[in-house]
């Protein structure tokens, strides 16, 4: 092989294989692509976002449910997220102690209400006993209730019987009295008729013996007989006037029956009342704190914040049980906006929320307005910063979007309160820019 065919053979790769297209071609893909970016950069527009963190609330009031006097929890019926109907039973608190002394209470009311139900009889005399309506009722189901307004009758029975023996005792007194004035009178009739008798007689010696035809011995022997027949007469008709005297006692001690009789049942009304009334009140309060035992859904809503989870817990009053959201309340998300984005945002502003609760790959993003703005900024006690907030209102079609997932008060969001849109070039030259801006007025 000659030297210059080794010479064609060695140059023949290289002139095959030349790199130079290929440094033409990358350099033009570098200047094109620099140009697209740059292009891109310079003309295209991105939303601009001010992102705050927040949670669900409820617009408006949302509803407690609380016990003002406290308890042990006795049993729960529902748990965070469960639908509730307005009346529905949620937490009942034991009440075992309050039902005891309710019926011991109960017993002794009922107690008095027969006993004032005979006593009214026996103080207005009537025929029978007329009981309070809600003895009556109670006495329908409880039989010990029966067996007393059975006990009073029998004593109301008995009194009025004891009464009447007295009352007929009187009246056959009354007779009898009557009776022997009958026979008095009688009496005195005869006594009379005879004291004529006599009388005539003695006018009759008077004269005789004034003619001297007989002696004074005739005649005082019907002197003296019609004094004592004068003497007898007196004394039936002081018998007379003692039986008329006797019936007229009779009549007040009939009087004095009858009034003895109602005097007494007044006095007893009288000193049953008071306690009546302290017994009827307490009742009352006992029925009102057992039927409070019940914590109850005061509306229809979603339960959430429910802190009784333990059965024999114990619940503090007045301290919040849960909250109910009720299914006409509005849910909003209430942010927190840095103070020194603070003048990016505005009422109106669209913003998209993001529920970080929720799968981001089944979940969409939402839209929503900001609907009111704080006038100042507030602090927050856990991390002693300033902040702003805002309050954002999730749309119709929103709502549509999250339908099927419950979303509960609480809940944690991020929101991107969208502001105006610049081009990427601004956002790399944003920071720069305000950098040399203070750079160059320091002193």
């Amino acid at each position: 092989m000659t030297p210059e065919t080794a010479q064609e053979i060695a140059q023949e790769p290289a002139d095959r294989f030349s790199l130079r297209p290929f440094l033409v071609l990358g350099y033009a893909t570098l200047i094109l692509t620099a140009l697209g970016i740059g292009a891109w950069g310079a003309m295209a527009r991105i939303s601009g976002a001010v992102i705050a963190p927040g949670a669900v609330e409820v617009e408006g009031n949302r509803q407690i449910v609380q016990h003002l006097e406290g308890g042990v929890i006795a049993a729960i019926h529902v748990r965070d997220g469960d639908v509730v109907e307005a009346g529905d039973i949620l937490v009942e608190l034991e009440g075992d102690a309050l039902r005891s002394e309710l019926e011991i209470v109960e017993g002794q009311w009922y107690e008095l209400l027969a006993r004032r139900g005979r006593l009214s009889a026996e103080r207005d005399l009537a025929p029978a006993i007329d009981h309070h309506p809600d003895l009556v009722v109670r006495a329908q189901i409880d039989p010990e209730v029966a067996e007393l307004i059975k006990a009073q009758q029998v004593q109301f029975d008995a009194r009025r019987k004891v009464k009447a023996e007295e009352a007929a005792q009187l009246t056959e007194r009354e007779i009898q009295i009557e009776n022997q004035n009958e026979g008095l009178q009688s009496v005195l009739a005869a006594t009379k008729a005879q004291i004529g008798f006599v009388k005539r007689e003695v006018a009759s010696q008077e004269e005789l013996l004034a003619q001297g035809l007989t002696q004074l011995t005739r005649l005082l022997t019907p002197q003296r007989e019609f004094a004592r027949l004068e003497g007898s007469a007196g004394q039936v008709e002081a018998a007379i006037a003692e039986n008329r005297g006797k019936i007229a006692e009779t009549g007040i001690e009939r009087v004095r029956l009858v009034s003895e009789t109602q005097e007494q049942a007044i006095s007893e009304l009288r000193d049953i009342e008071y306690r009546e009334i302290e017994l009827r009140e307490r009742r009352l309060a006992l029925i009102d704190q057992i039927g409070k035992l019940d914590l109850r859904a005061p509306v229809a809503g979603v339960v959430y914040g429910n802190t009784a989870d333990t059965l024999r817990g114990v619940i503090r009053p007045a301290e919040p049980v849960l909250y109910i959201v009720p299914n006409d309340a509005n849910l909003i998300v209430r942010v927190q906006i840095e103070t020194m984005h603070i003048d990016k945002v505005h009422v109106g502003q669209p913003a998209t929320l993001r529920f970080s609760a929720f799968d981001t790959r089944t979940t969409p993003e939402v839209e929503g307005a900001v609907s009111k703005v704080s006038a100042d900024a507030l602090e927050d006690e856990a991390t002693r910063t300033k902040y702003y907030s805002a309050e954002i209102l999730i749309s119709e079609e929103a709502r549509a979007e999250l339908a099927g997932l419950v979303i509960l008060p609480g809940m944690p969001v991020e929101a991107f309160v969208l502001t105006d849109e610049r081009s990427p070039v601004a956002y790399l030259v944003k920071p720069l820019s305000d950098y040399f801006l203070k750079a160059f007025r320091e002193s």
